[in-house]
């Protein structure tokens, strides 16, 4: 019973840090609409990188994970400032927008994992984020790999259909970790379907992050069909419901990208610091859109391997 609580006050625990942060980055002109985006990509922001170091170290438990975001949350609620903030406007046509558009888009995405196949990408990043929401370690030492290796020599490092072997018996998944990490959440949280809603989740964050990207640049009207368009096109409706890493990248994208228009309008330090750090989430998602594949391929096997090296040497 307490163990069942202790879980569900993790994603309440992940949010806390966002409530205080993105609460203090609202400008003037704000409504609820940006208010609710901003401390979620607040929430994800800092949530990400504690995500990720507690995978790595193999510390992904649920009593760690609430303690290391309850210190984020008063680190969170101490360095925010207490200053005067900006009124927001009241809640009006766009903020309910906004909503509907959120809404309805996850409405078309809940129905997640056509298919999951453990040799195919949504199969890998399933079943690693299960098995990393149920033991707490990202990586595995295998026993039967190991008994292998005694009379048939790996190559270290080589791939494998979705996964490394690292010396004799440490299996590293395919892939950046950033989506096991978050996946792991759901699953820890939920379950199987848990983690499989997670990436149905980001999708319908994405749409509202688009809304307000478009808007800060071109105006509401432009913002609100941008992410209309969006949210009905073929590709996102089946990236939403894939359980991979393309729809985690895009929200940390489109959202990086309008905190970064935010920072660019005076929108403070704070703000381009949250813009850093969604930016540089979506690197660890796996990030493609400008890297050539070879360097994409090198890279994801480069951060793997040092995650073998900082997690799976502990003992």
């Amino acid at each position: 019973m307490i163990e069942a609580v202790l879980i569900l006050l993790v994603p309440v625990a992940l949010y806390l840090p966002g409530h205080f942060l993105g609460g203090s980055l609202v400008l003037k002109g704000d409504g609820w609409a940006e208010l609710a985006l901003l401390r979620l990509s607040c929430a994800i922001a800092v949530a990400t990188p504690v995500l990720l170091a507690l995978a790595l170290l193999r510390w992904y438990r649920t009593p760690v994970l609430l303690g290391s975001f309850v210190v984020a949350a008063i680190a969170a609620w101490t360095l925010a400032p207490r200053g005067a903030r900006p009124g927001r406007r009241p809640a009006g046509r766009w903020d309910l927008a906004l909503y509907a558009l959120v809404v309805a888009s996850f409405s078309l995405y809940a129905n997640p994992a056509e298919y999951v196949l453990k040799d195919r990408d949504p199969g890998v990043y399933a079943v690693v984020a299960a098995k990393l929401a149920r033991t707490g370690e990202l990586f595995t030492r295998d026993g039967l790999v190991a008994a292998v290796a005694s009379f048939h020599d790996f190559a270290d490092g080589a791939k494998h259909p979705s996964f490394f072997i690292r010396g004799d018996n440490l299996l590293v998944p395919q892939f950046f970790p950033g989506p096991f990490a978050l996946i792991g959440v759901g699953n820890l949280v939920g379950g199987t379907w848990g983690g499989l809603y997670l990436v149905p989740v980001f999708g319908a964050l994405a749409v509202g992050a688009a809304f307000l990207l478009g808007s800060e640049l071109f105006g509401r009207w432009a913002g609100f069909l941008g992410a209309a368009l969006l949210a009905t096109s073929y590709a996102q409706v089946w990236w939403s419901r894939y359980p991979s890493s393309e729809v985690l990248t895009q929200f940390f994208v489109l959202a990086g990208l309008w905190l970064a228009a935010r920072f660019l309008r005076g929108g403070g330090g704070g703000t381009g610091l949250v813009a850093g750090l969604l930016l540089g989430g979506a690197i660890w998602c796996g990030w493609t859109p400008f890297w050539p594949r070879s360097r994409y391929r090198c890279l994801s096997r480069t951060i793997s391997s040092s995650g073998a090296r900082c997690g799976g040497g502990l003992t």
